[in-house]
């Protein structure tokens, strides 16, 4: 069973794998996806997705999918945080309710954030978000990355260290 965290835009924080029997009731779950959702580390968790991986299903386990998908979004313990989705499979099959395209085509999730399309190429320098964005990544990386030499503690390039 695994959990998967997103932040308020959509952007990936982590995915976590919960003990317990996956074939045991999905109420037994709720507290280990609570605690696996607390754990933000790597920022605020707004979103969620939940993945369940249980061969004692039968060939036709529709209506377990129904009732995993209804407890996990009336749960309680996990209100706090926007379910997009489940999955469930029998290791043959697989249910799901996550959308698989834009959210833009899915009713009820008009809400969710959208991603910026900016067409490139683009001049150098440029000023766009996009290209701010990257730069700026761009940046905090060659700083992280910095040679440094040893006896004098200054950048190998002849600029100061950070």
């Amino acid at each position: 069973m695994w959990v998967i965290a997103l932040d308020k835009n959509l952007r990936q924080l982590y995915m976590k794998k919960i003990g317990g029997a996956a074939s045991g009731p999905i109420e037994e779950c709720i507290p280990r996806i609570a605690k696996a959702l607390r754990w933000d580390k790597l920022g605020c968790v707004t979103y969620y997705a939940f993945a369940r991986l249980d061969t004692d299903l039968p060939e036709e386990y529709s209506g377990a999918f129904e009732r995993q998908e209804e407890v996990l979004r009336l749960a309680p313990e996990l209100i706090a945080h926007e379910l997009l989705g489940t999955y469930l499979s029998n290791g043959k099959d697989l249910y799901r309710s996550g959308p698989r395209y834009s959210f833009r085509d899915y009713l009820g999730m008009e809400h969710l954030p959208r991603t910026a399309i900016l067409p490139g190429p683009h001049e150098y320098p440029c000023e766009c978000l996009a290209c701010t964005q990257h730069e700026e990544m761009l940046r905090a990386n060659r700083e992280r990355q910095r040679p440094i030499d040893a006896s004098t503690g200054e950048g190998l390039y002849g600029d100061a260290p950070p």
